[in-house]
C-alpha cells in the first residue's frame, strides 16, 4: 500500500498543551522518495511551521496507511505543505463493520475513575468501534465513557483493545476501542452522523456529484431530425 498522485488523505497535527488534534482532508500533489507535497483542501489551513510533525492517513477498506512527516515549508493559495516522510506504518483492518475517517473533537474518561474528562479526537468511527487520538496512554482492557458530538451528543461505553503510539514526536496515542452495549438510539445517531460526514467530505473534495455542469443546448436545424 503506497501513496499515489491525487490520493485523498487526512493530514493532522497535535497541538501541544491543548490536547487537541487538528485534522483536514488533503490531496497528494507529489511524492518523490521521502519528499511529499500535499494540498490541504479549502477552506482549511493547518497551523504549522518548519520542523513541526504532521500525520498523514490514507484509509482503504482493508488497510490503513499512516505516515509521519516533518514539515520543511508551506505555501498559501492554495495551502500546500512540503515535508519529508520520517516513518511509515501499515495497519490491517480486522473489523466487523467498516470504519470511516473523520476528525471531530471529543472527550472521554475511564469508567473506573471518577476523574476529569480528557480531551481527544475521533480519528475514525464505525457502528461497532472507534479510534481516539489522545495525549493519555490507556491500557488494553480499560473501559471508557466517550461523549460523541453527533448532534445531539450521545455517550457510549467502550473497551480499549489496542493502544499504540500515534506519533512519538508529538507524544500522542491511538486508542482502538470496541463499543459496548450500544442502544438503538445511539446506534441510529452514529449511522446518521457517518452519512452526513461522508456527504460533507465528498463536497469538500469538490466532487462533481454536487456540481451543476451546464450542457450546450441542442441546436436543431429546420428540416433536419434532432
Amino acid at each position: 500500500m503506497a501513496l499515489k498522485l491525487n490520493d485523498l488523505v487526512e493530514v493532522s497535527r497535535f497541538l501541544p498543551g491543548s490536547g487537541r488534534v487538528l485534522a483536514h482532508p488533503a490531496r497528494v500533489k507529489e511524492v518523490n522518495g521521502q519528499a511529499i507535497t500535499l494540498t490541504v483542501l479549502p477552506p482549511h489551513e493547518l497551523p504549522v511551521e518548519a520542523g513541526s510533525t504532521v500525520i498523514i492517513k490514507k484509509t482503504e477498506p482493508e488497510r490503513v496507511l499512516i505516515l509521519e512527516a516533518v514539515v520543511s515549508g508551506f505555501r498559501v493559495k492554495p495551502f500546500t505543505l512540503l515535508g519529508t516522510i520520517t516513518a511509515t506504518h501499515e495497519i490491517e483492518q480486522r473489523r466487523s463493520s467498516p470504519r470511516f475517517a473523520i476528525s471531530v473533537d471529543t472527550r472521554y474518561r475511564p469508567i473506573a475513575a471518577e476523574g476529569d474528562w480528557l480531551p481527544a479526537m475521533v480519528w475514525d468511527l464505525s457502528e461497532t468501534g472507534i479510534c481516539l487520538i489522545s495525549a493519555r496512554k490507556q491500557a488494553p482492557g480499560d473501559r471508557l465513557v466517550i461523549d460523541l458530538p453527533l448532534q445531539p451528543t450521545v455517550s457510549v461505553a467502550g473497551v480499549v483493545r489496542v493502544c499504540t503510539v500515534q506519533s512519538p514526536a508529538a507524544s500522542t496515542f491511538a486508542l482502538g476501542i470496541q463499543l459496548l452495549n450500544v442502544g438503538p438510539t445511539e446506534h441510529e445517531a452514529i449511522v446518521q452522523f457517518l452519512v452526513r460526514q461522508q456527504i460533507k467530505k465528498v463536497r469538500d473534495a469538490g466532487s462533481s456529484l454536487f456540481k451543476y455542469v451546464p450542457r450546450t443546448p441542442l441546436r436543431v436545424v429546420p428540416g433536419s431530425r434532432p
